[in-house]
């Protein structure tokens, strides 16, 4: 089951810790840290947790983070610590948006059968899934906004850069628009595999995974 989680009223301090990975294991009733959909938080919450938790401070240089970034397809074995991934979705989040709408969505997922099931969407390009520690899926509220597509890019570009901060590596692996069989341009979508495997609402529209 995938809850998606609402922020940015309440006690936040309280919350931050799981709030990236707010998904009930309805079998054993404990926390399941493998799926997540995440949606913005505000501003005024944003700076109250900043104000008291002094993890963001920036520690490469713009530049050095620019000409670090690559396309990464071989990752190192070990879990991706979760207040590494809770950084990078907050940096992520702090995207700018058309209008300020804050139409992007993410899902953090850690899973290694689900990786593993993601890396098949495609027959080309997406095999080196099943090899990473996490991928994050970035999509878009549709009815938040026309220009979802355009702040997912924006959202996306900012997680791969947030990704390098953090000492890591990652490999954007497009989604949007792509088939799942080359040879099939006009045959089933990755799109329509993701949001099925996923189970994820039919208004939102998917961009690409970050591994």
């Amino acid at each position: 089951m995938i809850k998606i989680a609402q922020f940015g009223e309440g006690n936040f301090l309280r919350t931050f810790v799981d709030y990236y990975f707010e998904n009930l294991n309805v079998e054993s009733g404990k926390k399941d840290y493998s799926v997540s959909i995440i949606k913005p938080i505000t501003f005024g919450t944003l700076e109250k947790f900043h104000a008291q938790n002094n993890k963001y401070n920036i520690v490469m240089e713009l530049k050095e983070i620019l000409n670090r970034r690559r396309s990464t397809r071989k990752f190192l074995a070990g879990k991706v610590e979760h207040d590494k991934l809770q950084r990078i979705v907050d940096m992520a989040l702090q995207a700018p948006s058309s209008r300020n709408s804050r139409s992007t969505r993410l899902i953090v997922v850690e899973d290694a059968e689900l990786l593993e099931k993601m890396s098949q969407m495609r027959d080309y390009g997406s095999s080196f899934m099943k090899d990473a520690q996490a991928a994050i899926v970035v999509m878009g509220d549709k009815e938040a906004s026309d220009l979802w597509l355009d702040n997912c890019v924006i959202t996306a570009t900012i997680l791969q850069l947030a990704v390098v901060d953090e000492g890591l590596a990652s490999c954007w692996v497009h989604v949007n628009g792509r088939p799942c069989l080359k040879d099939e341009p006009e045959g089933a979508k990755a799109d329509d595999y993701l949001r099925k495997l996923l189970d994820l609402p039919t208004h939102y529209g998917i961009l690409c995974a970050v591994a």
